[in-house]
């Protein structure tokens, strides 16, 4: 399946209206009271809407950051990814991100990669598309570049795709489609995550999270059925959000490994988004 280069008028559309949406009333700054949830191999910001607020659109702009091998000199891998449906366990779901990894002989790739599932949690995969595979040339990508990935729905059986480098002007598109059961449009999340399984020609078993130390997500915003579009941190909207942590919290207290938040820990914020940083990073 080749993706169609030419951006189709829905799209123009869409990106139309998430720039030129009314700005958001703002709210005064205070604690934030999001839940956080610990994970195994991923951190950032989720939300969960009802089904009277189904997802249409999401997006975000990843600021690329360096990173760094392991002084073990084993495969190592990161990702960057904008999930639709993943981890919401209420049907089909499509994901769109940035993978890092560093082999052993020291080489650093960067690549766009899109996953599907036919359920919220990755079970039973309909497809992983390595974008310059599909495409036949590279989307280059390097530190310090700006992305922006954005999903946007068709129904509730296909999703289309786009990943923008703002550096180089570069884009890519995809449209999965004619997937066996509905999309999850009640949840969403904007996270880094520990994705080997996803690293081509290395054994999933085999890896060790890069000190990448923080990346910044910025735009992060949603777009509902009725043409509304919210953006995350503002307290405003019919989400409930959330933050996930990789780590773990027991009797004994709680260790986190990776933690995101928002700039200025307040719970309404500007729009420079959230960043998330490894506890322990070293090598920078």
């Amino acid at each position: 399946m080749k993706p169609n280069l030419t951006t189709p008028a829905w799209a123009l559309a869409l990106m139309a209206a998430i720039t030129n949406a009314s700005p958001i009333l703002q709210l005064s700054p205070r604690t934030d009271n999001r839940d956080t949830v610990y994970a195994k191999n991923w951190a950032g910001l989720a939300i969960n809407t009802t089904t009277d607020s189904p997802i249409s659109a999401l997006t975000g702009v990843i600021q690329v950051p360096k990173f760094f091998p392991p002084p073990t000199g084993d495969y190592t891998n990161i990702s960057f990814v904008i999930n639709l449906g993943t981890n919401g366990d209420c049907g089909s779901a499509a994901s769109a991100g940035i993978d890092m990894a560093i082999l052993k002989d020291g080489t650093a790739t960067f690549a766009a990669w899109s996953h599907a599932s036919y359920d919220g949690h990755g079970r039973e995969p309909l497809a992983v598309n390595w974008m310059d595979d599909m495409r036949g040339s590279r989307f280059e990508i390097q530190a310090g570049d700006e992305i922006t990935i954005t999903l946007k729905t068709q129904g509730h059986r296909n999703v289309w795709l786009q990943w923008n480098n703002t550096r180089t002007s570069d884009n890519l598109q995809l449209k999965i489609k004619d997937y066996k059961t509905d999309l999850c449009l009640t949840y969403a999340s904007w996270v880094t995550e520990q994705r080997p399984a996803l690293t081509v020609g290395q054994d999933p078993g085999v890896f060790t999270t890069p000190d990448f130390g923080t990346v910044v997500i910025k735009g992060m915003e949603w777009g509902a059925e009725d043409g509304q579009v919210w953006k995350t941190g503002k307290r405003k909207g019919p989400a409930k959000e959330n933050w996930f942590a990789i780590g773990e919290e027991n009797e004994w207290g709680h260790y986190i490994d990776t933690g995101c938040g928002f700039f200025g820990k307040a719970e309404d914020v500007d729009d420079q988004g959230m960043k998330c940083t490894q506890e322990k990073a070293s090598g920078r």
